[in-house]
């Protein structure tokens, strides 16, 4: 679950805090799992709670989702007896109450949420792309500090998913062993700077910048991609088709940049080819569907002025030779329109 706050507008406009109840705020810095520090809440009528017991924060987590996250089963049965439902919630990439409670590593938790009819079968649409991953460590802290433990975690779902289970989903499979992927390296790395010398730019920083750093000609990710490529060839099961799929479709593809990335054929595989789209995808993160263009060349897209910063020293070099083509093919479009006109 993202536990951060939402990303700042591109703007500069301050903006408000969002409201945070203080269900919410209890669940996620009390160390306690103690049903009484939330229960007056849900028995005073006055409380906006006690009367939306489905009440979402920010990013669409309902309190027992929360509570899944930071595995305290007292106070998730607290909140499943008062009626939040165990598969609620309306988090942008799909996450359900037992997908936290899994990640979180806590068996009793994932053991209550079960025997209150959550859904097993339960999909997200969570961007893989490393960036994206790693942004949603640099927001969770706590989940970085973790991660052996959701390495280990992910490896046996992915496991899980294609050996231990009568239907096979390969899909989610291929999904858990991808975010594996990228974890684990991750974690490799980060054992590397925890051991060596002390360095002023931040571990997660440094590592989202290998992701984003581009060959000279122009700027294209090789390193990223070939790390992606890897990524999959290891997928223990072979005999998966969406294996096969992928693999294909790399091979087919050896002059990077004359198709899409290996992140977008990897997004597309789990969530879906689009069949029309109005806006392209963030050049940070792969996030679809960014909303912001370089005000100067109109050439790239970005989530938000966080994916804008991250890329900056890659894209600085190349944003001049962007906002030519894009001014000489504005130009040829006009002349092309007029033509018509005429």
């Amino acid at each position: 679950m993202s536990q951060s706050k939402s990303p700042a507008p591109a703007s500069s406009t301050p903006q408000p805090a969002p409201f945070v109840h203080p269900v919410f705020e209890i669940i996620q810095n009390q160390a306690q799992d103690d049903p009484d520090l939330v229960a007056k809440f849900f028995d005073d009528p006055q409380d906006v709670i006690s009367s939306q017991v489905d009440l979402e924060d920010e990013n669409g987590c309902t309190a027992l989702i929360l509570a899944a996250w930071k595995g305290k089963p007292r106070i998730l049965q607290f909140l499943i007896d008062r009626g939040i439902p165990v598969n609620g919630g309306n988090h942008e990439h799909g996450y359900t109450a037992l997908h936290f409670a899994a990640l979180s590593g806590n068996p009793r938790v994932c053991e209550i949420l079960v025997q209150n009819g959550a859904n097993p079968e339960a999909t997200n649409s969570m961007n893989t792309h490393p960036v994206s991953l790693a942004l949603h460590l640099r927001s969770n802290p706590e989940l970085l500090e973790s991660i052996e433990k959701v390495v280990d975690i992910l490896e046996r779902m992915s496991n899980r998913e294609f050996k231990d289970r009568k239907d096979v989903n390969e899909v989610l499979s291929l999904k858990f062993h991808i975010i594996y992927y990228v974890l684990k390296d991750i974690m490799k790395q980060k054992k590397k700077y925890d051991d060596g010398p002390k360095k002023n730019t931040s571990f997660i920083d440094l590592w989202i910048k290998s992701m984003l750093t581009g060959r000279e000609s122009d700027g294209y990710p090789v390193f990223q991609e070939d790390f992606l490529r890897q990524g999959v060839k290891e997928f223990p099961y072979k005999e998966a088709q969406l294996f096969k799929i992928l693999v294909s479709n790399f091979s087919h593809c050896q002059n990077y940049g004359d198709s899409i990335t290996a992140a977008e054929f990897i997004n597309q595989s789990f969530n879906g080819q689009k069949g029309f789209k109005d806006k392209e995808n963030c050049d940070s993160c792969g996030n679809e569907d960014a909303p912001k263009k370089c005000a100067k060349c109109k050439s790239v897209q970005y989530c938000d002025q966080t994916c804008q910063k991250l890329h900056w020293f890659m894209h600085k070099k190349y944003c001049d030779k962007l906002k030519e083509t894009h001014l000489k093919q504005m130009e040829t479009i006009s002349k092309g329109a007029q033509a018509l006109q005429s």
